[in-house]
């Protein structure tokens, strides 16, 4: 089992275009500043810490737009989180999800094409359409229970994604079937954390690390050359860790049920 878990937690890839910490990287290490020259003094430090999309998030940068850049990527994490909250009724999935339809914007009709694209790739096993059943589970709110049996078999009707009518061109979405509902968490962090790295290339910043609650990426080395080093929590014993990936310009995405769940 522990193999398997291995196996199955550990991905690295970096998506084109497109809570809690359940994966700690490396805290930074703060590059030392002696004074000794113009190019040390330029060499600044900037960390972030925020709650956002569920989760615990830690930002860090370095270099001379440093600062810029973690605040920038602070305020697209917000924004983001605006747009796409499935429990913000001010969000734009939030209202498509109230009135079965809906005109996307740019970000949100990209995860969505992204997202029925997975759900092919995977023979069904990404899909966004799985919200009413995270709703009557407890998932979305915190208010936990056990549905019933009847209860889960009505609402698995609810989450065929070929009852999902989207337009490529116009950006419009609509199901066909009432009380259809979509959550694009599977998908937001990723899409966020690719968003941050380009951020910090429009700052110059060629060393940064950022951890999205599970979904970490890497922008270069560290200041002094070496690889970030990015721990694995063994998901059976918390308090341990299966291993440590060196990574530069790479990011490392777990999930684990060790995190959400209730007895």
């Amino acid at each position: 089992m522990k193999r398997y878990l291995c196996v199955c937690m550990v991905m690295l890839f970096l998506l084109s275009g497109c809570g809690s910490q359940e994966n700690a990287g490396e805290s930074p290490e703060a590059p030392a500043n002696t004074g000794e020259s113009q190019e040390e003094k330029e060499v600044q430090e900037a960390q972030r810490e925020l709650f956002a999309m569920d989760t615990y998030m830690t930002l860090a940068a370095y270099g001379e737009n440093a600062q810029e850049a973690v605040d920038r990527a602070a305020e697209e994490i917000e924004r983001l989180d605006q747009l796409l909250s499935t429990g913000n009724s001010d969000s734009e999935v939030f209202q498509v999800n109230k009135n079965g339809k809906g005109t996307l914007s740019q970000d949100t009709a990209s995860l969505v094409e992204r997202s029925l694209e997975f759900n092919q790739a995977t023979d069904g096993l990404f899909n966004i359409a799985i919200y009413p059943v995270m709703k009557a589970w407890g998932f979305a709110d915190g208010n936990f229970r056990v549905p019933s049996e009847e209860t889960l078999s009505e609402l698995l009707k609810l989450t065929d994604v070929q009852q999902i009518d989207y337009d490529k061109e116009t950006a419009q979405i609509s199901f066909a079937v009432e009380g259809m509902a979509i959550d694009l968490g599977g998908i937001a962090k990723g899409f966020t954390s690719n968003r941050i790295m380009d951020i910090f290339r429009e700052c110059d910043v060629e060393s940064g690390l950022v951890n999205l609650g599970g979904n970490v990426q890497a922008r270069g080395t560290k200041t002094d050359g070496s690889l970030w080093r990015v721990s694995i929590i063994d998901p059976l014993n918390t308090a341990e860790m299966i291993g440590v990936l060196s990574i530069k310009d790479r990011a490392v995405v777990t999930s684990g049920g060790y995190e959400r769940y209730f007895e």
